[in-house]
């Protein structure tokens, strides 16, 4: 169960303006939306300055916008690996007064402006930019998000249920990753180049059609056990087996018509 406001309160309470600070400008993407917010006004209340100075337009904006209202990006969006993977549903809809005069989108904190296609979750009820919805893969709201781990190799926030890190490409799966540690190149993939490199020099009516073999061997292995290396070696074993063997065959078949 996430903490209430009043146990925010009272938790930032106690931490030096300079850790809270941190957490704006370094690690807010470990925040939930309303820590950030409780933050902010813990900040303004001790006097420090939280705002982001547009560069773009000289607006000041709160910490907590990803976009000013020029529309000049201010923090890069949250990956969507961030956003929910429960079940999430939202409503179409268009901006009325209302919306416009007390609500800012959830994601941007940009305007809603009156008359404009926005979306709204059927879970939290939170307002949201098709866009911004878009990008960050759904709803934000901490009751609509699936649980995080950090990846153990690039420390990037991936769900607690995935496989391969999205960003640094490496498996953060144990058993899989076990499955995938590369096992280096078959030997088949190196004979093959090997007998296709000799075969071109002497006995390429026996090396070129073994280079072959060898070559479809080494893919066969290198394509059922994830881990080793060589396809390529594999494969110009093959093609310089078929050019060898082709080129000693017309040979042949010209000394037969001389």
């Amino acid at each position: 169960m996430s903490p209430s406001l009043e146990d925010l309160e009272k938790i930032y309470a106690e931490w030096p303006s300079e850790e809270l600070q941190n957490v704006l400008n370094k690690n807010r993407n470990d925040y939930t939306p309303e820590a950030v917010s409780v933050i902010e006004q813990e900040l303004k209340k001790r006097g420090v300055g939280t705002s982001i100075k547009c560069p773009k337009c000289g607006l000041y904006n709160p910490s907590s916008s990803i976009k000013c209202d020029c529309d000049y990006i201010l923090q890069i969006m949250p990956s969507a690996v961030q956003a929910a993977a429960v079940q999430q549903s939202f409503r179409s809809l268009k901006v009325n007064k209302k919306i416009s005069d007390e609500d800012r989108c959830a994601i941007c904190s940009g305007p809603m402006v009156l008359g404009e296609d926005i979306v709204q979750c059927e879970r939290c009820s939170k307002y949201f930019h098709s866009k911004c919805k878009d990008s960050f893969g759904g709803c934000n709201s901490p009751e609509c998000q699936i649980q995080r781990k950090k990846c153990p190799f690039c420390k990037e926030l991936i769900s607690q249920e995935a496989i391969k890190c999205r960003y640094c490409g490496e498996y953060v799966d144990e058993t899989v990753r076990q499955n995938t540690v590369p096992k280096g190149t078959p030997s088949e993939a190196t004979d093959a180049l090997k007998y296709s490199i000799f075969g071109i020099f002497c006995f390429g009516v026996i090396l070129g059609p073994l280079a072959i073999s060898k070559g479809l061997k080494a893919i066969k292995i290198i394509d059922s056990e994830p881990g080793y290396t060589g396809r390529g070696k594999a494969m110009a074993g093959i093609i310089i087996g078929i050019i060898v063997t082709l080129l000693w065959a017309i040979g042949f078949l010209e000394k037969i018509k001389g």
